[in-house]
């Protein structure tokens, strides 16, 4: 069990999940910590199973995302880039591009 005081509010962010928290203020008597409860996140888990089957060939379903016009140049000149997904194998393939219009040109390097 850990005390916890008003003066003490950044150790209630270092905690671990589920380390039960005894509210005390410099009176001894429970109080309501506006900190403490902003930090308690939600969250939704993460299911476990798949909906659909993965594919069975290297190739068969791509998953793909363009993204740019980014707020800074690269080195290289390059404002966008686009990401391929191979579903079966989770093979990642990132390009940079100049323009947006070389998006088919990186798919077809992606394919050979």
């Amino acid at each position: 069990m850990l005390k916890h005081n008003q003066n003490n509010n950044k150790a209630v962010l270092d905690l671990v999940i589920g380390l039960y928290i005894v509210f005390l203020s410099k009176e001894n008597t429970p109080f309501f910590c506006e900190l403490c409860v902003y930090a308690k996140t939600t969250y939704k888990p993460v299911l476990g199973e798949r909906k659909r089957e993965r594919a069975k060939e290297f190739r068969k379903k791509i998953y793909s995302d363009v993204w740019g016009l980014a707020p800074t140049e690269t080195l290289g000149g390059k404002w966008y880039y686009v990401i391929f997904i191979d579903n079966s194998t989770w093979f990642t393939s990132l390009t940079l591009m100049k323009t947006k219009d070389k998006t088919f040109c990186a798919y077809q390097d992606f394919e050979t």
